[in-house]
């Protein structure tokens, strides 16, 4: 613990010992020739007033983290930077507007401005607003699949997905525990060991998850193939309903 008497505090609430402060061993440390320390010293709270001016990106990331200096750092040169004073819930406002896809997506991660960003360019910013929760059907039947992906992991819009084109979409369905009884016969095989893996973790076999669980059943778009059934049976799915 830091004497309150020598510390301030970060816009974060985060307590640091200015450079000037600190003790001796801190200071080796802050000035550090290797810049694994010098993160550390950031993360530490040693020397932020002098760290969020270092050269190594990282270093004035660690000092992002902790909401140092949000003013400067929020247009460091580096977006890595300004991901991270996005990450931390600062300088959101003026970070929406920011060139930089992934640090847009920090600001759909901190929960600010996803009214706005949902419609974003990037599929990397409309994914991060997806993860939110965000968006419904405009976010589920996204073009692009990492944005469905992530909607389907936040549980948005999982009937709909369940039948998506895009394996990697309904595997964020099956992990999800909703329309077992079609993906149980998907095409793709790994899908269907997902499904039975789920259900040996349980104790289950398809037709009571079926009856325990019959909001969660989809029809499938397209009938199983019999190679796809006949996989399912191996995997201990003995009972395949399409209710």
């Amino acid at each position: 613990m830091f004497h309150k008497d020598k510390t301030e505090t970060t816009d974060t609430g985060f307590e640091y010992i200015p450079y000037k402060r600190l003790k001796r061993k801190q200071r080796e440390m802050a000035d550090n020739k290797n810049e694994y320390w010098r993160q550390k010293a950031a993360r530490l709270g040693y020397g932020l007033d002098v760290l969020a001016h270092d050269g190594d990106r990282y270093v004035r990331a660690a000092c992002a983290e902790v909401g140092f200096a949000p003013d400067v750092l929020f247009d460091d040169e580096d977006p890595f930077v300004r991901e991270q004073v996005a990450l931390s819930g600062l300088k959101l406002d003026s970070l929406i507007e920011d060139e930089n896809c992934h640090v847009r997506a920090a600001v759909a991660k901190s929960g600010y401005g996803l009214e706005r960003l949902c419609s974003d360019p990037s599929p990397i910013v409309r994914a991060a607003v997806a993860e939110k929760g965000y968006g419904g059907m405009l976010l589920v039947t996204d073009p692009d699949w990492r944005v469905r992906k992530a909607a389907a992991k936040a549980g948005s819009g999982l009937t709909v997905l369940a039948n998506d084109s895009d394996r990697r979409v309904r595997e964020s369905v099956a992990e999800r525990g909703w329309a077992l009884n079609m993906l149980a016969v998907d095409e793709d095989a790994w899908i269907r060991k997902l499904v039975a893996a789920y259900l040996m973790a349980r104790g289950l076999t398809i037709r009571e998850w079926v009856a325990e669980n019959p909001d969660k059943c989809v029809a499938p778009a397209k009938m199983p193939t019999p190679e796809a059934i006949q996989d399912a049976e191996a995997l201990g799915i003995n009972t395949v309903s399409f209710a």
